[in-house]
């Protein structure tokens, strides 16, 4: 098989599922343990920046080699109508109840405008066909009771329109009609769609627990791969990813592999770290959580259930939310795995640049690990590079 190259800057690609990964999961997460990791309260963002930013990493995952580093190069899903969207989310309980109980509260966002069945598909209801529709202080709504579909109880669902081609959705498994359209009447969308939904003043006894920007739950998700400079991270944050070499330094992204990455520090608080990563697939998954330190910072371990995802969730010493992800056969301890995290720490443009430049074989247009170069040459600017790569390792 060959490949091609170019030397400049690649363009930015939409979280395609089957390009890099990402499997659409329902994930019920148990929080194991709820000791270690520092005092903090309910609603704290793991952060507090806006912005992500470059870092560097003291303590390398052992028997692994940095193969790639640079900006997130996933765009958010929004109203697609083959893949759907990627919704940030909100999460309520009632007060003293916590998150994961039978009260909670879910709110999202999601837009519609490309979905052929436009609003009324964004419910969950439009899958047997039965949404009921209605008016919401004078906009179009969408009422879904919880019912059986694809061997797993759908929670009661609301989405109301918000204007501009976005949804706001709601879900709780006992919540009545009346008692989401409270809720949604609460909802202040933030303008930037990877934002989670502000819920100000919730009705009743209702509190916010936390929230999850979308980006998240795909940076969690996503698996690296050879060959390109795809990096598997929303496109806000900066990522770098570690691998276990196998023959003249090539690398599969199934034999394991380690994703460093940071985004803004307000986009995760850690109580909503369940609510971040549940999909609307029929497929169960339990993975388990714990709380953990990380250098004196509040974290977490999650585990998933199949034992190719491992994943550590704290922050940095700067105040970003920081992801360390193994995927892979083989993976990492979670103390391992929390040693790296504890060994992240801010860099300067200089010290990034140099890393990005390490990560992709030294300065230059060069082959990738393992590939065999077979011509280069120039069109106009731009430098390419045709290789040869094997076939069997993608």
């Amino acid at each position: 098989m060959t490949t091609t190259k170019q030397a400049a800057e690649p363009p930015r690609h939409r979280a395609a599922l089957l390009r890099v990964g990402i499997v659409p999961v329902l994930l019920i997460l148990a929080i194991a343990g709820c000791s270690g990791g520092g005092d903090r309260s309910q609603n704290e963002p793991v952060g507090t920046t806006s912005e992500s930013s470059p870092f560097r990493v003291g303590h390398e995952p052992e028997g692994y080699r940095m193969v790639q580093a640079g900006r997130g190069g996933i765009t958010q899903t929004w109203g697609d109508d083959t893949a759907g969207n990627d919704e940030p989310v909100t999460v309520l309980a009632p007060a003293g109840e916590g998150p994961g109980g039978p009260g909670e509260v879910r709110v999202s966002t999601f837009g519609y405008e490309g979905l052929q069945g436009e609003l009324a598909q964004g419910s969950q209801g439009y899958v047997i066909g039965n949404p009921e529709a209605f008016k919401l202080d004078g906009g179009d709504a969408f009422y879904s009771a919880p019912f059986e579909y694809g061997g797993r109880r759908r929670p009661a669902d609301l989405v109301v329109d918000a204007g501009d081609g976005v949804g706001i959705r709601v879900e709780s498994v006992e919540a009545s009609r009346r008692e989401l359209a409270g809720v949604a009447e609460k909802v202040q969308v933030p303008d930037d769609n990877w934002e989670a939904p502000v819920v100000a003043d919730p009705p009743g006894d209702l509190e916010v627990v936390g929230s999850a920007d979308a980006d998240v739950k795909l940076s969690i998700k996503a698996s690296p791969g050879p060959y390109t400079d795809f990096l598997p991270a929303g496109d806000r944050g900066h990522s770098a990813v570690w691998a276990q070499p196998i023959t003249f330094g090539a690398w599969r992204a199934e034999t394991g592999t380690v994703v460093v990455t940071t985004l803004p520090g307000r986009a995760l608080d850690l109580d909503a770290a369940a609510a971040s990563l549940r999909g609307l697939d029929e497929r169960e998954e339990e993975p388990t959580i714990r709380r953990v330190d990380v250098a004196g910072r509040p974290g977490l371990v999650i585990d998933f259930e199949r034992g190719e995802d491992r994943a550590v969730v704290s922050s940095t010493p700067g105040g970003d939310l920081l992801l360390v992800v193994a995927h892979g056969a083989t993976m990492p301890t979670a103390e391992d795995l929390v040693a790296v995290a504890a060994s992240v720490e801010p860099a300067t443009a200089a010290e990034w640049e140099q890393m990005v430049v390490t990560a992709r074989g030294g300065p230059g247009l060069a082959p990738d690990l393992g590939a065999v170069e077979l011509q280069r040459g120039k069109a106009g600017d731009i430098e390419w590079l045709l290789q040869a790569v094997d076939a069997a390792r993608f």
